[in-house]
C-alpha cells in the first residue's frame, strides 16, 4: 500500500512540474544564510553581521531573491568557474599524461567581467566566426582581443547560460589529448561520461530495459525518456558496433592545422609551440571510420560536426518547456540532436545537485535507481536549466530554496516529522531499498536525516580558509605536476585528472593533510599578517576605545573566533571531558573572564592560533547540511580582514545594491536599528473629490473709477480719568510686573 501511494504521490507531482520533496522541517533563516554564502560564494558568512543582515533580507524579500543576490556578487563567478572546470574534468599536468590542459588556457584569465559578452558571442556565433543566429538577433554579444577557457566560463557564468563552456571546451578536450594509440577510444569515453553521463561501457548490462541481476522484475535502472540514447548513439545496448561509430569522430588527424576556432587563445588548442599544430578544419586521407552521433552520421566527420550538433540541440531546446510527464510510449518528440543536448542538460543537473547535496541523482552507469531521483533531476534539467536558456543560477535557486536544504538538525526539529530517524523520500541514497516484496523496516523505503550532511568539496574548505583568516594566496587551483601544493590537494581530494579523479569523503590521509596546513593556522609565507594578527591586536584596542566598560575577556576572544569561523557565537556545547568552556580553558591555561591585557600578546597569539585550527578542522566548519539551533548573537569584538564591510551598516551596505538588483524595490539600512526594510517614498495625499477651478477673471484695460463714501468722523472724546493711587504696601504701576497675554485673557 505505501508503494502505491507514493507512485500515486509523484504522477501528481509530475502533472505539476515538480520534484519529490520531504515535509518542511527548515531551521531558520539565519542557518539557510549561513548555508547558502558557502554553497554560492565559496566561503564561510562574516560572523553575526553578515548572519543578520542576510537573515533579514531573506525575510524582506525571501529566499529566492536573496540567492538571486548572493549569485550577484562577483565571487560567484570566481568560485563556480573552478567549480565547472572540475564538472568537465579539465586534466592538470601529473601522473596521467593524457588530455593534459595547458595552464595558460585553464589557470589565470585573459580578460576581465564582461557581462556575458563574450559567453554571448560564443552562443551567437560559429568556430569560424560566422554568424550561427540571425542578424536580426538584438544583441550577439562581443570578443576581447585575448581569451582562454577561463574567461568563457565567468563569460557564460555572468550570461547565466552554460552551453558556450560546453560547446567551446570540445576543441581543447579533443586537441589535448595526448599521441597514443586509443586516443579515439579514450576520448569517446571520456565525452560519453563528461556530456552525456552514459558510460557505454556499462549499458551492455544497465540500460533502459533491463539491468543485470538476479531480480529481473525488480525495476532500478530509470531512463528519462524511452529510447532517448538510441536517437544520440543509434543504439541503446552499448555494443561494439555502437561503441564504434560514435566514438570515431573523435579522431586525433584533427591535428596539424592553422585554425584556431572563435580566436580563442592558441594554448587552448595546440599543445606545443608550433603554429601548425591548431585544428584542421578537414579530416585528411581516407576520412576516418563511420560516424554516429546525435545527428553526424556518415565518414569524415569532424569534432567541429559535433559542435554544430550540439549547438543546434541547444537552441533547439532553449527556453522551452520539455513535458514533464514520462511518456511511456515507444518514441519521443526530441530530435536527435536534441537527445543530445537533453542528456548533456541531464549531466549539467546532476552535478550541480552533486555540487550542493553530496549525493548524485544517478549510479555509476549514468541512470537513476528510483523514480524519484529520475523526477528530481528532470524537474532540475526541464524546468530551470533548459526551460531558463541553460541557467546555472535557477538551477541553484531552486536546489536552495527547496525543502532539501537547510533541514533542522533531528534533535531541533519538527517531532512530529522526526518522529522516525528515516522519513526523506529515498533520493540522497538508494541502496537501502528492498526487492518488492521482502520484509522492509522504515530505513529500506525513506532516507535519514544524516544522510543530508556531506562534506564540503576541497576547494570550498580551502577558500573557506583562506578568505576567513586573509590569506593573500590559495593553492592554485590548476595546480602544477608536482609540489608541495599539489600533494596537499591531491590528498584533500580536488579533482586533478583521470589518475587522480579525487573524492568528497572524509579520509584519514586528508585530515592529515588539512592538519598539518591548517591545523595551527599558521601565517603563510607570502602573507604579512592574518586575521588572527588583526584579532591579537583589536583587543587591546577595545580596552582603550571603551575604557568605561570592563575589559576584553577571553571569553569575548573565544565567542569571536567562533563566530568569524564557523558562525556560531556560543560556548554551551558538551564535550566528551566536560564542558566546550571547559575545553578552551585547558587549551589556552586560563579562566574564561580573565583580561586579556594581562596576558602576554605572544602567549595570546600562540593560543588563539591553535583554538583556530580546532575550529577549522571540526565537522563545523568542514560539514555542510546541518547548523546548530542556536547561533548566538555575536560578540562584544568584531574584527575582520582590511577591505573587508565589518560592522553591521558596513555589511549592510555592502549588500544593499544587489539585494536591490534582485528584487527590482528600493531598500534601506537603519543604522540606530540595525534593520533593513523598505524604502518609505512620500508622496502628497491625493484628495477624493471633484477638481474645483476657479473661473478667470476679465478686467477692463482702465480700471473703473468707484464712487467712495464719506468717512463719518469721530466725535470729541472726554479726556481719560485720573486712575486712584493704590493703597498702602501695593506696588505701583510702574514698579508692578507686567501682564502676559494670558493675563489679558488671550491666547
Amino acid at each position: 500500500m505505501m508503494r502505491i501511494i507514493a507512485t500515486a504521490t509523484l504522477m501528481i507531482l509530475l502533472l505539476l512540474g515538480c520534484m519529490p520533496e520531504p515535509d518542511t522541517d527548515d531551521n531558520g533563516d539565519r542557518s539557510w544564510a549561513q548555508q547558502a554564502v558557502p554553497e554560492l560564494l565559496g566561503r564561510k558568512i562574516r560572523g553575526w553581521e553578515e548572519t543578520d543582515v542576510l537573515a533579514q533580507a531573506v525575510g524582506l524579500l525571501g529566499r529566492s531573491k536573496v540567492s538571486q543576490a548572493i549569485m550577484f556578487d562577483d565571487a560567484f563567478r570566481i568560485y563556480w568557474s573552478e567549480i565547472l572546470i572540475d564538472h568537465i574534468q579539465t586534466q592538470r599536468p601529473g601522473a596521467s599524461g593524457n588530455r593534459t590542459g595547458v595552464t595558460s588556457c585553464w589557470n589565470t584569465p585573459m580578460a576581465g567581467p564582461d557581462s556575458g559578452d563574450l559567453a554571448r558571442w560564443i552562443e551567437t556565433h560559429h568556430p569560424d566566426g560566422t554568424l550561427a543566429v540571425s542578424a536580426a538577433s538584438p544583441y550577439l554579444g562581443a570578443r576581447p582581443y585575448d581569451f582562454n577557457m577561463v574567461d568563457i566560463i565567468r563569460s557564460s557564468i555572468e550570461l547565466d547560460n552554460l552551453s558556450p563552456i560546453y560547446l567551446s571546451n570540445l576543441i581543447p578536450f579533443v586537441m589535448n589529448e595526448g599521441y597514443n594509440n586509443v586516443a579515439t577510444e579514450r576520448l569517446g569515453g571520456e565525452f560519453d561520461e563528461i556530456y552525456l553521463g552514459r558510460p557505454q561501457s556499462c549499458m551492455t548490462c544497465h540500460n533502459e530495459n533491463y539491468s543485470a541481476s538476479d531480480l529481473p522484475d525488480w525495476k532500478r535502472t530509470f531512463q528519462p525518456f524511452p529510447k532517448v540514447e538510441t536517437k544520440v548513439f543509434g543504439g541503446a545496448l552499448g555494443s561494439a558496433e555502437t561503441l564504434a561509430s560514435s566514438h570515431a569522430i573523435f579522431n586525433p588527424e584533427i591535428r596539424g592545422g592553422d585554425f584556431y576556432p572563435w580566436d580563442i587563445d592558441p594554448s587552448c588548442v595546440r599543445k606545443s609551440g608550433d603554429p601548425l599544430q591548431g585544428l584542421r578544419q578537414s579530416i585528411p586521407g581516407s576520412g576516418g571510420a563511420y560516424t554516429k552521433l546525435g545527428s553526424v552520421t556518415g565518414t569524415g566527420k569532424h569534432i567541429l560536426d559535433l559542435e554544430e550538433a550540439l549547438r543546434d540541440g541547444v537552441q533547439s531546446l532553449s527556453g522551452s518547456a520539455i513535458n514533464s510527464f514520462v511518456n511511456e510510449g515507444e518514441s519521443t518528440d526530441l530530435s536527435d540532436n536534441e537527445a543530445l543536448a537533453y542528456l548533456l542538460a541531464l549531466k549539467i543537473t546532476d552535478n550541480l545537485w552533486q555540487e550542493v547535496m553530496g549525493e548524485r541523482l544517478t549510479v555509476v552507469h549514468g541512470y537513476s535507481r528510483n523514480s524519484q531521483q529520475r523526477e528530481t533531476m528532470r524537474f532540475l534539467a526541464e524546468d530551470k536549466l533548459i526551460a531558463e536558456r541553460w541557467s546555472l543560477r535557477n538551477v541553484l535557486e531552486a536546489i536552495l530554496t527547496s525543502r532539501w536544504f537547510n533541514r533542522s538538525a533531528p534533535y531541533v526539529g519538527d517531532s512530529t516529522i522526526n518522529h522516525s530517524a528515516y522519513h526523506l523520500p529515498m533520493v540522497l541514497d538508494p541502496w537501502l531499498a528492498k526487492a518488492p516484496g521482502e520484509t522492509s523496516e522504515p530505513i529500506n523505503n525513506f532516507n535519514g536525516q544524516g544522510r543530508v550532511v556531506h562534506r564540503y568539496s576541497p576547494r570550498n574548505l580551502i577558500r573557506s580558509a583562506g578568505t576567513a583568516l586573509g590569506h593573500a594566496s590559495l593553492p592554485a587551483h590548476f595546480a602544477a605536476g608536482s609540489g608541495t601544493d599539489r600533494k596537499f590537494l591531491e590528498n584533500l581530494g580536488q579533482y586533478l585528472n583521470d589518475y587522480s579523479p579525487g573524492t568528497r569523503s572524509v579520509d584519514f590521509q586528508g585530515m592529515m593533510s588539512w592538519a598539518a596546513r591548517y591545523g595551527s593556522c599558521q601565517t603563510p609565507t607570502d602573507t604579512d599578517t592574518d586575521w588572527i594578527n588583526e584579532l591579537t591586536s583589536a583587543a587591546g584596542e577595545w580596552d582603550a576605545l571603551h575604557p568605561t566598560e570592563p575589559p576584553i575577556t577571553l571569553r569575548d576572544l573565544s565567542l569571536t573566533m567562533k563566530d568569524w569561523l564557523v558562525g556560531e557565537a556560543t560556548l554551551d556545547h558538551d564535550v566528551s571531558a566536560g564542558t566546550e568552556s571547559d575545553a578552551i580553558e585547558a587549551l589556552f591555561g586560563i579562566d574564561l573572564d580573565t583580561p586579556l591585557n594581562s596576558i602576554s600578546p605572544s602567549f595570546l597569539e600562540d593560543r588563539a592560533r591553535l583554538y583556530c585550527g580546532s575550529l577549522i578542522s571540526s565537522p563545523h566548519f568542514m560539514l555542510a547540511g546541518i547548523r546548530p539551533g542556536d547561533l548566538g548573537s555575536g560578540s562584544r569584538l568584531r574584527v575582520c580582514n582590511p577591505g573587508e564591510p565589518c560592522t553591521w551598516i558596513e555589511t549592510c551596505e555592502a549588500w544593499l545594491p544587489l539585494l536591490e538588483e534582485a528584487s527590482d524595490e528600493d531598500l534601506e539600512c537603519t543604522p540606530s536599528t540595525q534593520t533593513l526594510r523598505r524604502t518609505i517614498h512620500l508622496t502628497p495625499p491625493t484628495l477624493n473629490r471633484p477638481e474645483l477651478t476657479r473661473p478667470t477673471a476679465e478686467f477692463s484695460p482702465e480700471p473703473v473709477e468707484l464712487p467712495r463714501p464719506p468717512i463719518p468722523l469721530i466725535p470729541p472724546q472726554p479726556p481719560m480719568p485720573t486712575p486712584p493711587e493704590p493703597p498702602a504696601g501695593l506696588p505701583s504701576q510702574e514698579t508692578a510686573a507686567p501682564m502676559t497675554e494670558l493675563d489679558h485673557g488671550r491666547v
